[in-house]
This record gives C-alpha cells, structure tokens and sequence, in this order.
C-alpha cells in the first residue's frame, strides 16, 4: 500500500531562495503490515477548507518496514532546461524507486553497513570523535545537493548555499567541501565545476575571473551573487526570482565589481581541477576546460600575492585588502596549474616558479613575527587560520615550509577557546571546515586532538536543537546563522592524508 499526498496546484520551480524548500511534488509512505487512518485536517495552504490527508499509525504488535519518498517531479532548471533528478533520468518512477527499495533492504543494509565499517576503520587512528564528527559531517553535506546529468549525458552536483543566500553551484561553497567527494568520485567534483565553466563561457560573463555561483537554488540562471540592484536595472521578486541571466548579450552590465571574489573562484577552481586529476588522471575534464583555467591562472599572476580589497570564501567576515591566507592561495593555485600545464604536454616550469616566488616573499614576509599575520600590512598581534595551505600537503606541492606551517600551528594551540579555534583575529567566530583543514595539516596526535576537541564539544553541548552548524562563536558556542551546509564535507579532509 502507499499513501501519497501533495497540494492540488503543483507549480514546479516556482520560486527560489534561501531557507525555502520545495512546496511541489508529491510525498509517499509506503509500508509492510501498516495500518492507514484518514483523518480531516485544515490546510493552510487553502483557507477555510477541508482536506481528507492519509496519515499511517502501526500498530505495536505488527512488524514490517515503513519507506517514506519524495517526488519533486522537476528538479533544477539548469540555463534553460528543466531536468529530473539523476535517479528519474532515464524514465524511471518513484514507484520503481519504492519497490527497488523493498526488494533490495537487506543488500542496502549490508552495503551501509560496509560503508560505516570502511569509515570506522579510516578513522581508527583519528579517534571516535572525529568519527562523530564526520557522521554528523556527512549528512548535512550530501542532502543539501542535488544530482543531475545536464542534456549531453554529463553529470551535474549541485550544491544550495543554505542559510547564507541560497545560491546554487558556489565555487567557494563547493571548495570546501571537496574532501568527501574526492575520497568518494571525482564526478562529484566535476559535476560541481561544470556549471560553472558553462556560465563563464556566456557572454554575459565578461570578466577574466572564474563566477561565484550560477543561480539561486534550484535554479540555474546565471550568476545573482553581487548583481546590481539600483535604478531598477535587475529587478527581483521575493521569493528569489531572477530574469535568465545567462542569456543576457554581453552589453548588458549586470555585476558590481566589489562583490566578486575574483582571486577566491580562480583558484578555487584550478585547484579543484588538479585535484581530480590526481585522484583519477582524467586528462579530457582538464583539456576540456584548459583554456579558461589559463585565463584564471593569469589573473591570479597579476593579481594574486597582495589581492586587492575584495572578499574570499569568508565573506560574513566583509571585505579585506592585502589578505595573506588569500595569496596563499593563488599561490597553490598557480603550483597546480604548473602541474595541469605539465599533463597538458605544455611546460609548466614558469607558473612553478611563479608560486615559488609567491611562496617564498610569503614566508620571508612571515618571517619577521611569530607566526604570518592576517595581512601584508599588519602585525603579529594579528593572525588567520592558514587553512588554504592544506592542498600544498595533500596534492605533494611542497611550496610552504614545514617550518612555516609549525610556527603557524603553534600559534593557533595558543587561541583555543572551548569550542574551537576562532577564524582570525577579528572576532572569536569558528568554522569546523576550516579548523579541520587545519589539523589535517597536523602530524602530531595530541596538537591535532586540541583543534578538534572544540568542534566535538560544540556538537554535544550546544544549546542549539539545529542540525550541524559550521559558523558559530568559539567562546559561547552559539550557533551563527549557518546550518545544513554542504561545506561540511571538508570535514574529511584529515582522511585525504590516507589516500
């Protein structure tokens, strides 16, 4: 038996914006031995009436299983075309969906069970409260995205920037959280970037730097992070509604220039792209897109060692000029694109050394405090998490120092509060992605284990009934806006030293 229910005018797609879900589509409770009562209850959704809604109750002395489904009957609209989720793709239903379930409970229990076996054993050395961790982790990342293939076969992830402004596909959203996804498949990864190389290829896009997003959730329209909104030039509706930026001509000047993020999203993305290459050697994902990875590299070239007063990933944080922890990396970015050069047949030896010239100005600059400072032109009474140094590690770059990195860790067990270590000198907020990007960086157990132990405490003693934060205040433990966030996949990021 199955029970569905859903409003009687379905309307598909038809708004987008943050902390909002889907009001379409049809929900589905299915079960062995349930007994179903129907009762009549109000519906908000039309005044005054009346609805009979199926509502099951088991009864105590009855076994069997309940399966509970959702079909949201489309699910993004990518730059035009409205797609299925990828299970739906090929014409299958959710009807198939309910019975392969059934048919299959013990496999897929088994398979699970596997897998947390797997993920225990990974973790054995890390200790069971990174495990707790990165269970917690890896729920909220992956069930804030969305899977697709896009109409030429290729597969698409699409993340929703949740609690933030429900962009879809973010660069510096998608970043973070690649540690789960390169241990799981690369096409994760992948299906986060192409989006956003089809969108810088339109000719609305006329900047030399890679785009923040391309859309709000589930809606794939072109980029709406710093769009401009005076004299009624693109006009917005709530909730969230935006005109088809993709296909604006590139006269059109839509964007304002101080709310990019244009040494973040180049480095973002190359980096994102010779990591794939080192998990799975596809040459092809990087010819594919080579030509815009090089335009990026260039501007981080011109622009990457002291950045300009823009914003990075950290953008609650506001805008900062001179950002060190942002030219470290365009720093890593450009070591990695000396190395897709390199796969390309091309000589990479110039952008090396390039990054090594970033790299060593870095450190000589560091050099005159006890630890790098937040920026080229502050002190050592200033200091940021140097998290964008992970993937020098990780990928084997070798342009920072393990000298470098020590001075820069020993500083950080100096600002531990209870849970966790604050983001920078500015205010005593926390980012679990980011503190765990740091003691991945860590070979010392006991040094590692105090930068973790503030994010398991925030996680079993905070007040806050929400489901795993990564934005809070280290001193209070007071949650900061952000939940459900799929940058929690950089939670992983310690395993990424096992593989």
């Amino acid at each position: 038996d199955v029970a569905w229910f859903g409003l009687a005018r379905q309307a598909p797609l038809s708004h987008a914006e943050d902390v909002v879900g889907a009001d379409w589509g049809y929900y589905y409770l299915s079960g062995e031995q349930v007994d179903y009562c129907r009762y009549p209850v109000h519906s908000l959704n039309n005044i005054g009436g009346r609805h009979e809604n199926w509502i099951a109750s088991t009864n105590t002395s009855l076994k069997g299983n309940i399966m509970l489904g959702f079909d949201d009957l489309v699910s993004i609209s990518y730059f035009g075309d409205w797609l299925r989720g990828y299970y739906f793709e090929s014409g299958k239903t959710i009807f198939d969906a309910l019975n392969e379930t059934y048919s299959n409970i013990s496999k897929i229990d088994e398979k699970l069970a596997k897998e947390d076996e797997k993920l225990r054993a990974a973790c054995k050395k890390y200790g069971e409260e990174y495990l707790d961790i990165l269970y917690a982790s890896l729920r909220q990342s992956i069930a804030a995205h969305k899977l697709i293939r896009d109409k030429d076969g290729k597969v698409i992830f699409l993340s929703k920037e949740c609690c933030s402004n429900g962009c879809i596909g973010t660069v510096d959203v998608s970043y973070p959280s690649i540690p789960l996804y390169l241990l799981a498949n690369t096409e994760y990864v992948k299906g986060m970037m192409r989006p956003i190389f089809k969108f810088a290829r339109m000719p609305v896009w006329k900047y030399d730097f890679a785009p923040h997003d391309v859309g709000t959730y589930p809606i794939c329209s072109g980029q709406v992070y710093g769009l401009k909104r005076e004299n009624g030039y693109v006009k917005t509706m709530f909730p969230g509604t935006h005109p088809d930026l993709y296909l604006f001509p590139a006269s059109c000047d839509v964007f304002e220039y101080d709310m990019q993020m244009p040494v973040e999203e180049c480095a973002n993305m190359i980096i994102m792209a010779y990591a794939c290459l080192c998990r799975d050697g596809d040459v092809e994902f990087v010819k594919e897109n080579y030509d815009l990875l090089a335009k990026w590299v260039k501007y981080l070239e011109d622009f990457g060692l002291k950045p300009e007063n823009q914003l990075c990933t950290d953008d609650f944080a506001g805008h900062l000029a001179n950002n060190i922890n942002l030219a470290i990396k365009a720093t890593v970015g450009i070591g990695c694109f000396a190395k897709l050069a390199a796969a390309m047949g091309e000589d990479g030896s110039r952008y090396r050394s390039v990054a090594e010239s970033f790299a060593k100005e870095i450190e000589d600059f560091g050099k005159k405090f006890t630890h790098i400072p937040i920026t080229w032109d502050s002190g050592e009474e200033t200091f940021s998490l140097k998290y964008n140094m992970l993937f020098d590690r990780i990928l084997g770059l070798g342009l920072f120092s393990e000298e470098t990195l020590e001075r820069e860790i020993s500083c950080y067990l100096t600002k531990i509060e209870k849970v966790g270590v604050p983001l920078d000198s500015r205010s005593d907020r926390a980012k679990t992605d980011w503190i765990v990007w740091v003691a991945a960086m860590v070979d010392d157990k006991e040094k590692r284990d105090a930068l973790l132990r503030g994010i398991s405490v925030f996680m079993k003693e905070t007040s806050d009934r929400m489901p795993f934060g990564d934005y809070y205040f280290c001193k209070e433990g007071v949650r900061r806006n952000f939940t459900n966030r799929t940058v929690q996949g950089g939670c992983f990021a310690i395993l990424l030293r096992d593989f």
